[in-house]
């Protein structure tokens, strides 16, 4: 079963830009420049999608988006240590553990669910068809534990039933109750270029500001945010939202509103696709290998 966790948060529609409601020396937990690790993986997990922290083995759970295999990595060494057959070969994109479970995502939408993240390999899991679809290109799985929910961020179109991505300035995050079990359709997250102009417009401190500015400028035909992975740090509620396109980490309060972006060095990520936090939150972020070997950086928590 689930653990259900109260629900202390309601989820609002964003109509609006959210700028940031908060000084920008609002501390960033790691130093993105230079990871205090790095994980050279096998050739196998080339196509990494997604990872996920699993305390109770102390593994890093990741998967491909090829095969439907769970891969149970060493978190110091990124070498495999088990490997788990639950489905079919099929586009997976992330992961997220809850408690001693597993939810896989499609980019499709459709959500598996594994009760015993040790008995993943009989099969046994119930699969949620979302309203969403292939267009929405659903990418990012994160569980926010404070509103019992996972949330679900699309890199393509925002909308339900849109499938041309006309809308070039909004990328949209949806909620899955994990006490209904069930998509929330009604209410989105929308997360707006005109969000990210403002706030680097009020933040020219903000490294590479110049650059980021020109980029999502009103005038720009293209969005170039597509959230590619989606992890909540436990002890804040704060929302990492990666794009592979941008090679861009954003972070998000639980209200939603910018906290601070970085722009990541596109010769060290040539295409992050995972994100996760272990449990001293730790933060970690997966590259598929392009033109090299797939890497997981490890950037050691700050304290303050």
């Amino acid at each position: 079963m689930i653990k259900q966790i109260p629900l202390m948060l309601c989820l609002a529609l964003i109509t609006q830009a959210c700028t940031s409601q908060v000084p920008f020396d609002y501390p960033i937990s790691y130093d993105l420049s230079k990871p205090d690790q790095t994980l050279v993986l096998e050739e196998k997990l080339n196509e990494i999608s997604g990872i996920a922290f699993d305390p109770v083995s102390e593994t890093i759970k990741g998967i491909t988006d090829e095969l439907g295999i769970l891969y149970s990595l060493n978190p110091t060494t990124g070498q495999i240590v088990q490997e788990d057959t639950f489905h079919k070969a099929g586009d997976y994109e992330d992961l997220s553990l809850i408690d001693t479970s597993i939810f896989i995502l499609k980019s499709s939408g459709t959500l598996y669910h594994f009760e015993n993240t040790q008995s993943i390999t009989n099969g046994d899991f119930t699969k949620f068809n979302t309203p969403l679809n292939t267009f929405n290109d659903v990418e990012g799985l994160g569980f926010d534990g404070a509103n019992n929910r996972l949330l679900l961020a699309c890199k393509g179109s925002a909308e339900l039933k849109q499938e041309s991505i006309k809308e070039v300035d909004y990328r949209a995050i949806y909620a899955f109750n994990l006490e209904q079990l069930q998509l929330d359709v009604d209410h989105p997250i929308f997360i707006r270029k005109e969000a990210f102009y403002t706030f680097i417009k009020e933040h020219p401190e903000l490294p590479k500001a110049h650059k980021l500015l020109k980029r999502f400028e009103p005038q720009t035909k293209e969005f170039a945010f597509e959230p590619s992975a989606i992890a909540i740090q436990p002890s804040t509620g704060n929302m990492y939202i990666l794009s592979s396109v941008g090679k861009l980490l954003v972070v998000l309060d639980s209200s939603f509103n910018i906290l601070t972006m970085v722009k990541l060095d596109k010769d060290n990520f040539i295409q992050p696709e995972g994100i996760c936090f272990d449990k001293a939150e730790n933060l970690y972020i997966c590259n598929e290998s392009k033109d090299r070997q797939a890497i997981i950086y490890k950037f050691d928590r700050i304290k303050s």
